[in-house]
């Protein structure tokens, strides 16, 4: 049997939801808080103002790195997420969920694996005739669903699967549950199996590096949100 939430219920468990975050962040405080709601800015800091060098990070300069590292919809390096073809892929992605009738902040409060599977996303694009798109920065095609195949299967592994691994009924070995926009959603509202991956995670910094910001750094920088520690 599906479970349906109506919006008055998602409403009031969004409220739970910020209300414990807001509790979680006095516990620890070098969190910088994350909202991966939508929205167009979904790298962090300014490109232009991180050091030419890991000598010169700050603390200010690995927190970020933090906070890109744990963003779904981070890309390697310093390739801008805005306006790029793997904004406007994930944006159909994002709509086939609705095309099939699912919600993804109701599928993300239950918890559980992604009921999509690549066969059905693949159906989506032949209907929409999207499996191919241009790509805006050299106008040429771009294959949609090969992204989304090497993409999920890259992303099973580091602080992703750590993440996964908290939350009750979700599986971190299934590529699908790693599709970029459902990874967003499981984040959103299971924010207290990030922040406990969020702090394992820098206390295992801290433990390696001691407070040398500029070790953290260069490591932080080979560090990939797509692919293993």
């Amino acid at each position: 049997m599906k479970c349906r939430l109506n919006a008055g219920a998602i409403r009031r468990i969004a409220t739970i939801t910020i209300i414990g975050f807001l509790a979680a962040c006095e516990f620890e405080e070098d969190l910088v808080p994350v909202d991966w709601q939508i929205g167009n800015e979904r790298r962090f800091g300014d490109l232009s103002s991180r050091p030419d060098t890991p000598e010169e990070a700050t603390q200010s300069d690995v927190d970020r790195l933090v906070n890109e590292l744990f963003n779904p919809y981070n890309l390697p390096g310093d390739q801008e997420y805005e306006g790029s073809k793997f904004e406007q892929a994930d944006m159909i992605l994002k709509d086939a969920y609705a095309h099939y009738g699912y919600d993804l902040d109701e599928l993300a409060i239950l918890g559980q694996d992604n009921p999509l599977t690549e066969q059905m996303f693949l159906d989506y694009l032949v209907s929409k005739n999207l499996t191919l798109i241009k790509d805006p920065a050299t106008g040429e095609d771009w294959p949609v669903y090969d992204w989304l195949v090497s993409g999920t299967i890259g992303a099973r592994g580091g602080v992703n699967m750590r993440v996964l691994d908290r939350i009750g009924g979700v599986d971190s070995m299934p590529p699908m549950n790693y599709e970029r926009n459902y990874l967003a959603a499981l984040h959103r509202w299971h924010i207290k199996a990030v922040l406990d991956t969020r702090k394992e995670f820098r206390a295992q910094l801290k433990e390696h590096y001691g407070v040398d910001a500029a070790e953290v750094y260069e490591y932080l920088e080979t560090v990939d949100s797509f692919g293993p520690e």
